[in-house]
C-alpha cells in the first residue's frame, strides 16, 4: 500500500510544480516587459521628465529660499513661501520686460555681425601658413568638412543657427513656463507630493526615504545657489571686460555667457566663441585679449566662487561630470546637456545613501583635491 502511495506522489509531483512555473515564468516575461514599457516611456516622454526635473529643482531653491526667511522673520514656513514665490514671479517679468528686447536685439546684432567676423578670421588665418596647416590637418579628419579654412564657415553657419534659434525664444519660453508651473506648484504644497510618494512605499521605509530626500534637497540647492553665484559673477565681469575691450554687444554677451554658465565646462567655451569672432573682425589683439578675460573670468569663477559653495555639495569628478553631460546631451539634446549635472549630483547622493551607507555599512571615502 506505501509503495503504491510513493508511486503517486512521485508521479504527481512534476504534474503538480507545472503551475508554479508557468507562475513564474509569466512574472518573468511580465516584469521584464512592464520594465520595458517604463524604459520606453522613459525615452519618448523625456523631455516632460526631464522639465519635471527643471520645475523641481526650481522649487528646491525656492523652499531653501522660504526656509530662510521664515527662520529670519517672524513670518510662518506657508506665508514665506507665498512671499518667496510672489516675488519670484514679480522679478522674472519685470527681467523679461525691461531686459528682455535689450537681449533679443543683440542677438540679432551678433548674428548679423558673425559673417564679417568669419571673414575677418580666414583672412587671418590664410596669411599664417602655420594656422592654415593645423586646420587642414584637424579637418582631414572629419570626413564631412571640407579640408582648409572652409571649416570656419561650418562653425559659422553653426553659431548663426544657434542664435537664430535663440532669438526666437519659443520652445525657451514655453520650458521655462512648464518649469516654472511645476516649481510653483510643488514649491506651495510640498507635503502634498511627499505624501503620495511616501504613501507607494512601505511605511518602514518612510523615515529613511524622508532623509534620503532631504539629503537630495539640500545637496541640489547648494548646487544651484553655486551656479547662480557662477552665472552673475561671470555675467558680470565677462560683460565690464568687454565693455573697456570695445567689443560690440558686450552686453548680450555677457548675458550669453552668465546664461551658458549654469552647463558647466561645455557652457563657457561656447559663450566665448561669438565673442573672441568678433573681437577677431577688430584687431587679432582684441581677440587675444578677449580669449585672455574668458580665461581669467573662468578662472575667478572655478577657484574662488565654485570652491566657496562646492564644499556644502556632494563631490562630483569633473570627468564624470563630461561624461554625463555628453551622454546626455548625445541622448537628449539640449535638455539633456542642461540638467546633465544635477541629474548626476542625485545620482551621487542615491549612490551614497542606499548603496555605501545603507547596503555596505560604510562612511563614502571623500574625494580627492
Amino acid at each position: 500500500m506505501s509503495k503504491v502511495s510513493d508511486c503517486r506522489h512521485h508521479q504527481s509531483g512534476p504534474l503538480m510544480n507545472q503551475p508554479s512555473v508557468c507562475h513564474h515564468i509569466v512574472f518573468t516575461v511580465s516584469l521584464i516587459t512592464l520594465i520595458g514599457l517604463l524604459l520606453l516611456a522613459l525615452y519618448v516622454l523625456a523631455d516632460v521628465w526631464l522639465l519635471s526635473f527643471g520645475g523641481v529643482l526650481l522649487a528646491v531653491g525656492l523652499q531653501g529660499l522660504s526656509g530662510g526667511l521664515s527662520r529670519w522673520t517672524p513670518l510662518p514656513q506657508s506665508l514665506s513661501t507665498t512671499v518667496i514665490c510672489l516675488g519670484f514671479c514679480l522679478l522674472s517679468g519685470l527681467t523679461l520686460w525691461s531686459m528682455g528686447p535689450a537681449f533679443i536685439d543683440g542677438l540679432t546684432q551678433i548674428r548679423e555681425a558673425l559673417p564679417g567676423a568669419l571673414a575677418s578670421a580666414r583672412r587671418y588665418v590664410s596669411s599664417h601658413a602655420e594656422l592654415t596647416q593645423l586646420i587642414e590637418t584637424a579637418s582631414e579628419s572629419l570626413p564631412d568638412l571640407e579640408p582648409g579654412p572652409s571649416i570656419l564657415g561650418k562653425f559659422g553657419d553653426l553659431f548663426s543657427s544657434a542664435l537664430g534659434a535663440v532669438s526666437a525664444l519659443g520652445n525657451a519660453l514655453i520650458f521655462l513656463f512648464v518649469i516654472t508651473v511645476v516649481a510653483l506648484y510643488t514649491a506651495l504644497s510640498p507635503t502634498t507630493y511627499l505624501s503620495a510618494f511616501l504613501s507607494v512605499l512601505p511605511s518602514q521605509y518612510h523615515n529613511r526615504t524622508r532623509d534620503v530626500l532631504s539629503q537630495l534637497a539640500s545637496s541640489l540647492r547648494w548646487w544651484l545657489a553655486g551656479r547662480l553665484a557662477s552665472m552673475a559673477v561671470v555675467g558680470i565681469l565677462t560683460w565690464l571686460g568687454l565693455l573697456l575691450l570695445g567689443v560690440p554687444s558686450a552686453g548680450t554677451l555677457g548675458a550669453l555667457s552668465a546664461i551658458l554658465s549654469f552647463i558647466p565646462n561645455i557652457g563657457p567655451i561656447l559663450s566665448a566663441i561669438p565673442a573672441i569672432l568678433l573681437g577677431l573682425s577688430q584687431e587679432p589683439t582684441v581677440a587675444l585679449y578677449v580669449f585672455g578675460l574668458y580665461v581669467l573670468v573662468q578662472t575667478v569663477e572655478s577657484y574662488i566662487v565654485t570652491p566657496l559653495i562646492q564644499q556644502r555639495v556632494v563631490s562630483l569628478p569633473p570627468a564624470i561630470v563630461i561624461v554625463v553631460q555628453l551622454a546626455l546631451g548625445t541622448a537628449l539634446g539640449l535638455l539633456g546637456l542642461l540638467f546633465a549635472t544635477p541629474l548626476a549630483v542625485c545620482v551621487m547622493v542615491l549612490i551614497r545613501t542606499l548603496w555605501i551607507e545603507d547596503r555596505l555599512g560604510a562612511q563614502p571615502i571623500p574625494a580627492q583635491s
